[in-house]
């Protein structure tokens, strides 16, 4: 346990030794860096105790002279809404490009495909990540099968809802 004594100790060695260190003495500074260590690993016992002691009583930190921690006041829930105008055209190489419109406070977008059923959930796959809305190339598909694709946006782990599922033709 910390004591105000072993406290007190490390700071006058480290008031000390600081002297040295602006000096330019090296054994001095090496010294002063030792000290301070050894004093903020007090303080951090301290904190730590303190810490510990505010779950029963909050007052325990600003009567051991510690700031009281700064509660974080909960943001709003940002709801993220439904991808749409989500349009398919191709590039001069012949591989669909998915672009739509950009949904505000989206970070990303997920682009999932389904080769199958598209009412069935098992059917869908993740297929493409993104940061941006216009553009996104989605290559290796079997152009000889019906694909279905739809769109969510995302922000952290929050996800926006599905996108409508459109058809990609298969020309």
């Amino acid at each position: 346990m910390p004591n105000v004594e072993k406290l007190l100790a490390a700071t006058t060695r480290h008031q000390a030794s600081y002297a040295g260190f602006l000096k330019g003495d090296a054994e001095m500074a090496k010294a002063c860096e030792e000290d301070r260590l050894e004093v903020c690993k007090h303080i951090a016992q301290y904190r730590g105790i303190a810490k510990a002691c505010s779950i029963v009583n909050p007052k325990v930190p600003a009567m051991l002279g510690f700031d009281s921690a700064t509660e974080k006041t909960p943001s709003a829930a940002i709801i993220l809404a439904e991808v749409r105008d989500v349009r398919v055209t191709y590039n001069n190489f012949g591989q669909p490009v998915v672009s739509f419109a950009k949904v505000q406070n989206a970070k990303g977008y997920q682009i999932w495909i389904s080769d199958g059923d598209p009412s069935i959930e098992s059917n869908w796959r993740l297929y493409e990540s993104a940061t941006v809305c216009k553009g996104i190339v989605i290559p290796g598909l079997n152009r000889a099968l019906f694909h279905w694709l739809k769109v969510r946006a995302l922000r952290g782990k929050q996800a926006g809802p599905w996108s409508a599922a459109i058809s990609i033709p298969n020309s």
